[in-house]
């Protein structure tokens, strides 16, 4: 008869005494180790390209609405010299003046005077001579004469300064002056 695993009628002593367990070793005893859960499996690929796509479109979207943005002032500008076009040439010349007025002030160019350096302002703020040497001699001492442009004229003027309104730089050049401490350069 074998009384133990050896077979010899010995007690092993490798024998655990048994005694009874509480109930928080009980709980114990029938925790797991801690696993970590499986590895992800990588995303579809049709996933990832579907996420570009969605970013690309969003980049663009915003980067439209910026260029929108930064050239509203153009846009109204254009708008008001074609608006321009259909008045009377006397009231339409007034009209372009105070356009070119406000261009200016927007563009933080101080207003002069007199017509001679308001011309050359002009001049200097577009990059030409068109005001000094041309027609747009009319934005000077030729405002405030009777004679006033033909109709022909008057288009000519819409036409080109159109062209100098198109040509002018998006971004406002700001010099040390015009930057106050709140704002961005």
């Amino acid at each position: 008869m074998a009384s133990g695993p050896d077979n010899h009628g010995r007690h092993d002593a490798r024998l655990v005494v048994c005694k009874p367990m509480n109930q928080t070793e009980q709980i114990l005893s029938q925790l797991r180790d801690v696993q970590l859960p499986p590895a992800p499996e990588g995303a579809p690929v049709w996933l990832m390209m579907a996420n570009l796509i969605m970013l690309l479109l969003v980049l663009t979207g915003l980067g439209y609405r910026r260029y929108r943005r930064r050239n509203q002032w153009r846009r109204d500008t254009l708008f008001r010299v074609q608006q321009a076009r259909s008045e009377k040439p006397a009231v339409a010349l007034l009209t372009l003046a105070k356009l070119l007025r406000q261009i200016l002030i927007h563009r933080h160019h101080d207003i002069p005077g007199n017509a001679q350096s308001w011309l050359h302002t002009l001049d200097e703020a577009f990059g030409t001579d068109w005001f000094t040497q041309a027609e747009g001699r009319l934005f000077g001492d030729a405002l405030y004469q009777p004679q006033q442009p033909s109709e022909e004229e008057l288009q000519a003027v819409c036409s080109r300064l159109e062209q100098l309104i198109r040509k002018l730089p998006t971004r406002v050049p700001r010099t040390p002056e015009h930057t106050s401490a709140g704002t961005l350069p």
